[in-house]
């Protein structure tokens, strides 16, 4: 998996630990399932299930899920509050 962000992102998660925790979900709804990627800095609870991502960026991918994408971008994303979110091969839903 690769995984790719800008210095603002990067900057913005050093900050608050230097750890990107990132989760797949699937939701089901009346037209099928839909994956989307759920991200965040700070630990969640079941963190020991989590497996790091090899990447080259100055904080660590920590990801949680049964396949992952083949590119995965992280973005900074709020008007008020910026969080970082990361986007499936640059989709918010599986493709």
């Amino acid at each position: 998996m690769r995984v790719s962000a800008d210095a603002a992102v990067c900057d913005h998660i050093r900050a608050r630990g230097g750890v990107l925790w990132v989760r797949s979900t699937t939701q089901r709804c009346c037209h099928g399932a839909l994956t989307s990627l759920r991200s965040r800095t700070t630990k969640p609870k079941d963190a020991g299930g989590y497996e790091t991502v090899e990447c080259d960026l100055p904080f660590t991918v920590r990801f949680l899920g049964a396949s992952g994408p083949d590119e995965m971008v992280v973005e900074l994303r709020g008007l008020v509050r910026k969080r970082p979110e990361a986007f499936w091969d640059g989709c918010r839903f599986k493709p």
